[in-house]
């Protein structure tokens, strides 16, 4: 057993919202994928609804694989999938938990601590995307970490780290830290975004919500997903416009 999550974190994973796999990886919606939540090779969303309920339950708890994976072998769906995938799945729901409440706490945070440093874990695991994106430092502000933040793939154990202006200099050389060039090589698919702020996001739901007053309820579902469709596109928009 570890400690529960932060509320940050929880906040975070509560908002996602569950969606069919053909929708979460539609090209339309990937850079949403840390507003969404699926899990493939389920039959439907009451499955991905039951999972993402417990999988809830895991990071309120501070539960690890194992305690989790005792439990939910009683989920409806989870039983059927392969424990290789069941990890997966664990694992990329944490980190995503994690890392998007992680934005929280820099956002409300940066004055004190205005820059952030890529850490990843080098060891025969650790992927190149996250090898040579390691010691990377740049303010909290930088457009960089708009397509740079982990969780970069699957299983990502990354983490960004929050520094002081004399903690990013002391851990920067002649290439390394605040003068480390970025890498070529992009994010896996769909990965990497950073996460909208809560706020943003929510001043852009209730302005649909209330735009959507007038008109017949029997149109909202045609408006949503036209919604739906433009909102990585806006996403992006807004990120790159914003010094968040």
């Amino acid at each position: 057993m570890t400690l529960p999550a932060f509320d940050e974190a929880l906040d975070y994973a509560k908002k996602r919202t569950v969606v069919l796999p053909q929708d979460f990886y539609d090209p339309k919606n990937k850079d949403r994928h840390g507003e969404l939540m699926t899990i493939s090779h389920l039959a439907g969303l009451s499955q991905i609804q039951a999972v993402t309920d417990d999988l809830m339950k895991a990071l309120e708890n501070g539960e690890t694989f194992e305690d989790w994976q005792k439990r939910a072998l009683d989920t409806e769906g989870v039983g059927g999938l392969p424990p290789g995938r069941t990890e997966t799945i664990f694992r990329n729901y944490m980190q995503t938990a994690y890392n998007g409440g992680r934005w929280e706490q820099f956002e409300r945070n940066k004055k004190a601590v205005p820059y952030l440093m890529y850490s990843a874990i080098n060891d025969a695991r650790t992927t190149d995307i996250c090898r040579h994106r390691n010691g990377i430092i740049r303010e909290v502000d930088d457009s960089f970490w708009n397509s740079n933040s982990p969780p970069a793939h699957h299983r990502c154990r990354s983490v960004l780290l929050a520094l002081t202006k004399s903690q990013a200099q002391n851990r920067s050389g002649a290439d390394t830290g605040l003068n480390q060039k970025p890498p070529a090589e992009p994010m896996a698919d769909g990965w990497g975004r950073r996460p909208l702020p809560q706020d943003q996001a929510e001043t852009l739901t209730l302005l649909l919500a209330d735009k959507l007053k007038g008109y017949p309820k029997s149109m909202w579902s045609q408006i949503t997903d036209v919604f739906i469709g433009l909102w990585g596109k806006l996403a992006a928009f807004i990120r790159s416009l914003i010094p968040l």
